[in-house]
């Protein structure tokens, strides 16, 4: 989501300075404009057009450069663990969390090819996790974020089979 404002925010303000740099005639004549610019020159206008435009690319790059922003647009944190699958099959290890953003509480959730959560369980201090069941499984990390769970991993799927 924090892409879509951060495009949006970028390609406005590139329009807004572009448009005051180069005094594009038809910025300047739209039924907006004339009530923004209503009662200044021409030049006092562009220069409004301009700083607009620039504070609106600042807006965009602190979007994308500054991870608490992007936090609160997505709801999301930037922590992410990769999950690996051992040669077993069914043996899933994790890696420590990397990001800016401290997470806690960590949980296994596991789901059926129905994508219906069969199984979670608190794991704070393990790294490897094994599934009892038999059968196909995917398996992510979540972490206690702003509230709630949150997935911080990669999907990964397991094929388990009791000995």
């Amino acid at each position: 989501m924090n892409i879509v404002f951060f495009a949006l925010f970028l390609i406005i303000g590139l329009v807004l300075l572009l448009g005051a740099l180069f005094k594009w005639d038809w910025l300047f004549r739209t039924r907006k404009s004339h009530l923004l610019v209503e009662g200044t020159r021409f030049e006092q206008g562009q220069v409004l057009y301009g700083v607009i435009g620039i504070i609106m690319i600042v807006i965009s790059l602190i979007i994308v450069l500054v991870p608490q922003v992007s936090q609160t647009i997505t709801g999301k944190p930037d922590a992410m663990a990769i999950l690996k699958v051992e040669d077993d099959g069914c043996t899933v290890t994790r890696s420590e969390p990397a990001g800016t953003t401290e997470v806690e509480h960590f949980l296994w959730v596991v789901t059926n090819p129905d994508y219906e959560t069969v199984f979670t369980r608190a794991m704070d201090e393990d790294t490897t996790f094994k599934y009892a069941g038999d059968g196909n499984y995917a398996i992510v990390l979540q972490a206690w974020f702003n509230g709630e769970y949150v997935t911080i991993s990669n999907k990964v799927k397991v094929n388990c089979t009791t000995q």
